[in-house]
């Protein structure tokens, strides 16, 4: 398997900032036969749904340390043909999108299991997997919060095999469209549900196999519908997994926003965290280091509601008429009503 050759950020990083990682990363190697994962908290959310302003806030309550984005296709490195064998020729389009579906236990996925034994202690080499970090002092921390943007076909079977408590953050997807669409990525214009959903010879195609025709159509859409239907078929996917499981929390963003820091303590208190209020007082205040820097300072309710205004109105209607089919009609009123 070959691919469109990935960005090189280890290249944009000067010598003192490539030493720091590579320091952490030593410290993570040292520390990984010592976490304590049912401690610790695997956070899953698509792209654009809040999820590294959350990473934060749960490693900052927890005293945890920060692992980013294993599926990321640039922690992959070298293992990406064996990790992905479905994909033949995957664009770096394609890959950027990509959920690995894992149905069953995973242990029945060797490979990836191995990776993920590894990736969820901080035992990978890729540097993007502590890149968010603060401090080299948080490498020696033995929590940690990892965050995914890619499990949503997958996040069921890493909640069992690592019997971790579990976070899955959803924002509206009408949000993440124009979130995603605001940032300076190729991808989301150019996803392919068709591609994502149905051409893998990983089993999924027997999971959206149904809605062939309407991915066919919804491809000749333009990338608000697409980016709704996907987020549409796969999250209506993780929500009939993730019934009756315990230790998971399925938060919708809005929710813990409007909530505060009470509705914060209210999450790790259901998993069993016991917190003192002024940390989550000061956890949930952190702000995202992917926040976009106009939109940093705004009041929580306007950037929560601020889409309305950049998204096509057309492409936006037959979004709703997507969410509302989907199960997803409730979302159009707590977030505002829809624009029909």
């Amino acid at each position: 398997m070959s691919a469109t050759p990935r960005p090189n950020i280890e290249q944009r990083r000067g010598p003192i900032a490539r030493l720091r990682l590579g320091l952490m990363g030593a410290l993570d190697a040292w520390t990984a036969g010592r976490i304590d994962l049912q401690r610790s908290i695997l956070l899953s959310g698509l792209w654009r749904s809040g999820t590294t302003w959350l990473h934060g806030a749960l490693a900052s309550a927890l005293g945890a340390k920060m692992l980013f984005e294993p599926f990321e296709p640039r922690s992959y490195g070298e293992r990406l043909p064996e990790l992905l064998p479905e994909l033949r020729e995957p664009t770096w389009e394609l890959l950027s999108a990509y959920l690995p579906y894992v149905e069953g236990a995973l242990a029945d996925r060797p490979v990836m299991c191995d990776y993920l034994e590894h990736a969820v202690r901080g035992r990978i080499g890729s540097d993007y997997l502590r890149g968010v970090r603060a401090s080299l002092g948080d490498s020696l921390r033995k929590r940690v919060v990892v965050k995914f943007t890619r499990s949503a076909l997958s996040v069921r079977a890493m909640h069992e095999h690592f019997d971790m408590p579990t976070v899955h953050l959803s924002r509206d997807p009408r949000a993440v469209a124009a979130s995603l669409l605001r940032k300076p990525w190729e991808w989301p214009a150019k996803l392919n549900l068709r591609e994502q959903l149905l051409e893998p010879t990983d089993g999924r195609r027997a999971l959206f196999a149904e809605h062939e025709d309407d991915i066919a159509r919804w491809d000749e859409r333009g990338p608000v519908v697409r980016i709704v239907a996907y987020w549409c078929m796969t999250e209506r996917h993780l929500l009939e997994r993730l019934e009756g499981l315990d230790r998971l929390k399925y938060v919708e963003y809005e929710s813990l926003v409007a909530g505060g820091p009470a509705e914060l303590g209210g999450v790790l208190g259901e998993l069993g965290f016991d917190v003192a209020t002024e940390k989550i007082a000061a956890a949930f205040a952190r702000n995202s280091p992917t926040t976009d820097r106009q939109r940093t300072g705004q009041a929580p309710a306007d950037r929560m509601h601020s889409w309305r205004k950049e998204l096509d109105a057309a492409e936006l209607d037959e979004a709703e008429r997507i969410m509302a089919r989907f199960g997803f009609g409730h979302r159009l009123e707590t977030a505002g009503g829809s624009t029909a």
